[in-house]
């Protein structure tokens, strides 16, 4: 792995020292100068869904809410974004704008995400992918390749394309307006140019279309301009593909589309994609990393080429299956322990900053800068056999004394490593990911040593006054109330400041709604 360059609003250099015999010392400088991209979330993809636990001879489902899954996620794991497909299974007949079944489902869950988020004053971001148009729109009538060798008949009908606006405009002002949920953003299509077995549409395929992007475009430019003049607020993301310059060639020279493409989106785990475009965010909306390390490692790569947003396809709760805890315990295996080592403590408004030096084998460096919290992050990968020292030299603008230290590793959840002074020494162990962290943290103006708070979900005594609106599913308004809701402790990692907006305002509770 390579250590990726890194700065940004502290000079500090960090010395990591290597002990033994033909060791070589690693210097990493990191400079307050120059600042990269900014960060607007780290979080997992489709990360909720039930699972059974095992009682005496019998499986009983687990109550996601009674082991406060949502909070846990949000605030224990820190996670500030999510990438889900509720738009696939939806309007299965045309017509049909009821919401039902997994669709439901989909939407409460976000909700519940929301929910914990604005409990706990913080952002929280939903990306919506498309995997295929409802089946009545496509050539095949199918979401799927029907033959498994490469079905002609698996792309979106262009007699369709102003239906399949039509279908997200309806589904968002639901979730809006139903739900509480405000999507951050949205990508019409999961990699388009690709026939599957499972739910795909290929825009390679069909009258005029080639491997070339021209098809995507075709129906993008027709799409997403509805779409955006009904939701103006909800960023359109592109195109979610591997092979990053056939499509977005298209998009860039198209004066329609152009414009409406807010970032350039890949699947591409190899960070030297990222340069392909650099004038807009680049999100890496499903890396594949595999276990503790390697999730660790993809991540401070991509960050580190210029991610601005990470959904971690390795992070599910996919260890509970279908014989899991009763309790968070499954949930919190090798991945969920190192995505939380970056999203916990690099929030949305952080930026990364420069940094550069030399690294061997796996050791990495990343650090981040929140400007407005004044909170620096600094994350060391130790992906060696041996516990090395890293020797830390701060200078520059912000000198934190100390910084606090958390460290996880494949079998440890992000122990307390006590403080490093800001010219101290701190041993990494063996296979380990460390965040050093200091700075303004949430709810505070405090400038210090982050520590955990004595209960993780007790409430907290601010009341916010919001208007809440409900709504049919048909998009009826029925009734308004004003109501509170309490908060949570405050958590400890760095937070950007809270602010009031509407989607923070608006009333996430709606009756009548329960899983």
């Amino acid at each position: 792995m390579r250590v990726s360059a890194f700065g940004g609003a502290a000079a500090a250099v960090i010395a990591l020292g290597m002990i033994g015999a033909g060791t070589q010392a690693i210097t990493v400088t990191v400079n307050e100068g120059t600042m990269y991209q900014t960060i607007e979330g780290i979080g997992p993809m489709e990360g909720a869904g039930a699972w059974t636990y095992k009682q005496g001879p019998f499986y009983v489902p687990v109550n996601l809410d009674s082991i406060h899954y949502f909070d846990t996620l949000v605030i224990d794991g820190g996670y500030t974004a999510l990438r889900a497909d509720p738009v696939t299974a939806y309007q299965a007949t045309q017509g049909n704008f009821a919401v039902t079944g997994s669709v439901r489902q989909e939407l409460i869950y976000e909700q519940k995400y929301v929910q914990a988020a604005q409990r706990a004053g913080e952002p929280f971001r939903i990306l919506w992918t498309c995997w295929s148009p409802p089946p009545w729109m496509k050539a095949n009538n199918s979401c799927c390749d029907t033959t498994g060798t490469g079905d002609p008949n698996n792309y979106l009908l262009p007699s369709h394309y102003t239906d399949f606006a039509n279908h997200w405009i309806r589904l968002l002002q639901i979730a809006r307006d139903t739900f509480g949920v405000n999507v951050y953003a949205i990508s019409l299509q999961n990699e388009p140019l690709f026939n599957e077995p499972y739910v795909s549409c290929n825009y390679g395929i069909g009258p005029g279309c080639g491997w070339n992007g021209v098809c995507y475009n075709n129906m993008f430019k027709v799409v997403a301009p509805l779409i955006h003049a009904a939701h103006p607020n909800v960023k359109l993301v592109a195109s979610e593909d591997l092979n990053r310059t056939i499509v977005e060639s298209n998009l860039r020279s198209d004066a329609i589309s152009n414009p409406l493409v807010y970032a350039w989106a890949t699947h591409n785990d190899f960070t030297s994609s990222f340069a392909y475009w650099n004038d807009r965010p680049v999100w890496q909306t499903e890396p594949h990393p595999v276990g503790f390390m390697n999730d660790a490692q993809m991540c401070m790569s991509n960050l580190g080429a210029g991610a601005a947003t990470w959904f971690d396809w390795g992070y599910t709760n996919g260890d509970c299956s279908t014989a899991g805890t009763a309790d968070m315990t499954c949930v919190k295996k090798g991945t969920y322990r190192s995505l939380k080592m970056f999203a916990r403590y690099v929030r949305p408004g952080a930026r990364r900053i420069l940094s550069g030096g030399g690294a061997s084998g796996s050791f990495g460096v990343i650090a981040f800068y929140h400007p407005t919290d004044t909170c620096l992050a600094i994350i060391l990968i130790n992906g060696t056999g041996t516990a090395e020292p890293a020797t830390l030299s701060v200078t520059g603008t912000y000198q934190p004394a100390q910084f606090q230290a958390w460290r996880s590793t494949d079998t440890q959840d992000e122990v307390d490593a006590g403080t490093v002074a800001g010219n101290g020494t701190y041993s990494m162990p063996a296979n380990s990911v460390t965040t050093l962290v200091a700075g303004k943290y949430k709810g505070t103006s405090t400038v210090g040593t982050v520590r955990q708070p004595a209960q993780a979900f007790a409430p907290a005594a601010r009341t916010l006054p919001v208007v809440q609106r409900l709504y049919a599913l048909d998009g009826r308004r029925v009734a308004t109330a004003r109501q509170g809701h309490a908060g949570l402790a405050a958590g400890v990692y760095c937070a950007q400041a809270v602010s009031h907006s509407p989607v923070h305002d608006r009333a996430m509770q709606v009756e009548g709604i329960t899983r």
